[in-house]
């Protein structure tokens, strides 16, 4: 009975998610819809589900099956899970954005400021966000071409985005600022 139970959950997930989330929005009216988004991997110990595949093992355990997971939550101070995505363990984070975030997109307010890894910084997911005029904040890999940006970075010009505590801040830097 249990199994038929999670069976039928399983089919309907998005459509409760949907409506839980409805609920919810409805009920609080949040004025900010800044979001985080992170994926991880699950490591599986059987070897029936269809999802379950070799990949990258963030558990360090290559020889087992696994599924990807996304999670996507509404941000400090609010911090409620708002969706998540369900993937082959095979999927990269860079593949696995989009479905996290078409997922959640129509609840965000334009202006909503997104936050993920680099993992899954991409042209093309970059351009997902843009195009639904939603803010991101996320990290880059660097290479030689940056050491003339880093050889010249202003705090004077770095924008306070959070306290963490008294003596840390946290800048983030505008790189399209010119170096001069």
């Amino acid at each position: 009975m249990k199994y038929r139970t999670l069976e039928l959950l399983g089919r309907n997930k998005e459509e409760i998610l949907c409506d839980i989330l409805d609920s919810l929005f409805s009920i609080y009216g949040f004025e900010e819809t800044n979001i985080n988004l992170d994926w991880t991997s699950i490591v599986l110990h059987g070897t029936k589900a269809n999802l379950g595949k070799f990949g990258y093992s963030r558990d360090h355990k290559p020889d087992k099956l696994q599924i990807t997971v996304g999670v996507s939550e509404l941000a400090d101070p609010i911090n409620i899970p708002i969706g998540i995505t369900v993937n082959k363990g095979t999927i990269l984070d860079l593949e696995h954005f989009s479905d996290t975030f078409n997922q959640v997109k129509s609840r965000l307010k334009k202006g909503s400021l997104i936050v993920f890894d680099k993992r899954a910084n991409t042209k093309d997911n970059l351009n997902l966000i843009l195009d639904a005029e939603i803010d991101y904040l996320t990290s880059m890999k660097l290479n030689s071409s940056d050491d003339k940006i880093i050889e010249n970075f202003d705090l004077e010009r770095a924008e306070l985005m959070s306290r963490t505590d008294r003596s840390r801040n946290r800048y983030i830097w505008n790189k399209n600022h010119q170096v001069k």
